[in-house]
């Protein structure tokens, strides 16, 4: 049985450091949303132009072209995302021959092949499909609209979390400079290369889980092993914060560190 009373701690207000509240687990949050808008526009750009031509046209009007095939091109299979690029040709009435590349991206089964004709709008020569494009034209528009809404949901949960995240690590600090620190047990639920998932239980709240951005070599004093119970520190029952083999976090001196790891060994008795 773990006796917290034993564990010492400094009697003074603690200015704390909480790994991943900072100005660093903010900026790994910045580049995540900017990768996600960064994608959702280039999508955008790559697929949105030719997918609004072909849902302003009328199917009916275009034709096949003459002598129309692919130069060259493929379509490859990302799970269930279909992505097909193209550059087609046909001959023009006055003999001479163009080309037109095409970019298609909709969700399907994914197959060895897709079946489809080179087709020509009457009104303008020089535009050229293909009749898959206009047969998956409501997926592609699906699909489109999915992958963008996605990056754009995922940046603002992003915005979100650095958010509140921001407030409870600012409300963290300032519990800690008000009053000093006592011990309490807290649950590794997981850790990993990304960081530790704590279940913590305030005094004026049900328990629940927290995930820290902890450096991948930082290590938790361990106070059951069997249990999975390591040490934190809490000013006021409400905020808290596990505690690191060297007290980083802390903002321990040696010697308050050398201190703190005596008093664990005789509170584990």
């Amino acid at each position: 049985m773990i006796n917290l009373s034993r564990i010492v701690l400094p009697r003074r207000p603690l200015e704390v450091r909480p790994p991943g509240l900072d100005g660093r687990g903010a900026a790994k949050i910045a580049v995540v949303i900017v990768l996600l808008l960064s994608f959702a526009v280039g999508v955008a750009v790559a697929f949105g132009p030719e997918l609004a031509r072909d849902a302003a046209a009328d199917p009916a009007r275009w034709r096949p072209a003459p002598e129309g095939r692919m130069e060259e091109g493929r379509c490859r299979s990302y799970l269930f995302v279909i992505h097909c690029h193209m550059t087609l040709s046909a001959r023009q009435a006055d003999g001479t021959r163009i080309e037109n590349g095409s970019q298609l991206l909709f969700f399907d089964w994914p197959r060895q092949d897709y079946e489809f004709r080179v087709v020509a709008d009457p009104l303008r020569g020089d535009r050229l499909g293909t009749t898959l494009g206009f047969e998956r034209l409501a997926d592609r528009g699906l699909t489109l609209g999915g992958l963008v809404g996605l990056c754009v949901l995922g940046s603002i949960a992003g915005v979100w979390k650095s958010l509140r995240a921001f407030a409870y690590g600012r409300g963290l600090r300032q519990a800690f400079r008000q009053q000093p620190a006592q011990a309490v047990a807290l649950r590794l639920v997981h850790a990993s290369r990304y960081g530790w998932r704590v279940e913590e239980g305030g005094l004026f709240r049900r328990a629940g889980k927290r995930d820290w951005a902890v450096p991948r070599q930082a290590r938790p004093i361990v106070l059951d092993a069997r249990d999975k119970l390591i040490l934190g520190v809490t000013p006021d029952g409400v905020h808290l914060l596990p505690v690191d083999v060297e007290g980083r976090w802390l903002g321990l001196t040696r010697e308050e560190a050398q201190v703190l790891h005596a008093s664990v060994v005789v509170a584990q008795g």
